[in-house]
């Protein structure tokens, strides 16, 4: 059982204010985790539908660069394309893969608490190295899903542009810019861990807002609306305060998540200071952007180089996502740390004997492991 308490005015632990906001976050993460081959398949299609619109979100962000704009205009113009742009991959049912780790830690943490309790490693320990192989898999899909369709899109769409118009949408210069970029020997690295710092704020933020979404009973008081139930009746108002409910959350942390983006590198430019972000999609898009641009002027190992580059951000988005929000979600139940290594250890080794295990489709139907957290 939970319970929803307004903890910033009952003195609340900050254990139960982390407890509350992972249960939310592991409510979510369940539906993203491919526990059988219909629900990969699924989550490729989430994630390709996530990747076309990160393509024109990305070529956005160039446009509006080449506006040169006053910096506070363009940090402004620049976090709406963000912000709106994750909104509407929720708003149409998509994927960014690199938001699912701040919710599948809440719900690995969940079935470590769950199986722990049994105090028998033998019955509980296959069970969530099995759980664990499959949110590796479903990482793996989602980042193949985003990065396999926001690169070509983004190289197609500039190719059609300089065809139509004789332009694309970043010149030459800025195309070599956007490919040095991706130098995983730079700050390319350290970009991406604050990328990452940024995913698992806004995986806090979504569980924040569902839990205060149910303390103030939101969704309620948007269904009793007057004015929205004399607009569009009683029924529909009831669907929307229904929406509110499964949606309030993920759209706020989506919103907020793409203007701590921008905010980040809004900061850098005014500050001087080297803060700025790099996330795999974006940087996939921007490869497929530089690589058509300068097509003919750039050598092979300069794009072998930024492709590792990208390989280097999205491990980083991940395992800083990942770790922050498993830390927290461990402290929130009161769980120790060292608890996950040997579930880890068993996924390594079943990494090193059985690779693609960790890649392909699953079985048709395997998810006996969804009760460990019931």
């Amino acid at each position: 059982t939970i319970y929803y308490r307004d903890w910033s005015s009952d003195g609340c632990s900050s254990e139960l204010a982390a407890l509350e906001i992972t249960e939310h976050a592991g409510r979510a993460g369940e539906h993203d985790i491919a526990a059988d081959r219909a629900q990969w398949w699924q989550m490729l299609r989430s994630a390709a539908i996530g990747g076309c619109v990160i393509a024109f979100m990305a070529i956005a962000k160039i446009l509006i660069a080449t506006m040169h704009a006053p910096p506070l205009v363009e940090g402004v113009l620049v976090s709406l394309n963000y912000g709106l742009g994750f909104v509407l991959i929720h708003l149409v049912h998509g994927t960014v893969a690199t938001k699912q780790p701040a919710m599948t830690a809440a719900r690995i943490a969940a079935a470590l608490d769950a199986a722990q309790a049994r105090r028998d490693p033998k019955s509980w320990l296959p069970r969530v190295s099995d759980l664990l192989v499959q949110v590796v898999r479903s990482q793996f899909v989602a980042v193949l899903g985003n990065v396999g369709v926001a690169l070509p899109l983004a190289a197609l769409l500039t190719r059609l542009s300089m065809q139509a118009i004789g332009v694309g949408p970043a010149s030459p210069g800025k195309a070599a810019a956007l490919q040095a970029q991706l130098d995983p020997l730079g700050l390319t690295v350290f970009y991406a861990a604050i990328a990452g710092v940024c995913l698992f704020l806004s995986g806090v933020i979504s569980g924040y807002c569902d839990n205060l979404a149910v303390f103030h009973r939101l969704p309620r008081r948007v269904a009793r609306m007057p004015l929205l139930v004399r607009l569009v009746g009683a029924e529909r108002a009831g669907a929307v305060g229904a929406y509110v409910e499964h949606n309030f959350g993920a759209l706020a942390g989506n919103f907020l998540f793409g203007c701590m983006l921008g905010g980040v590198s809004l900061l850098g430019t005014v500050s001087g200071l080297p803060f700025d972000i790099r996330h795999v999609a974006f940087a996939s898009a921007n490869l497929g952007v530089a690589t058509v641009t300068l097509w003919g002027n750039i050598a092979w190992q300069a794009v072998a180089i930024a492709a590792v580059g990208v390989v280097a951000i999205a491990l980083t988005n991940l395992a800083v996502s990942f770790t922050l929000s498993l830390m927290l979600a461990l402290r929130a139940r009161r769980l120790d740390a060292t608890g996950i290594g040997a579930p880890w250890g068993t996924v390594v080794r079943r990494a090193l004997s059985r690779p693609l295990d960790l890649v392909r489709p699953p079985p048709a139907a395997v998810r006996d492991d969804a009760r460990l957290a019931d």
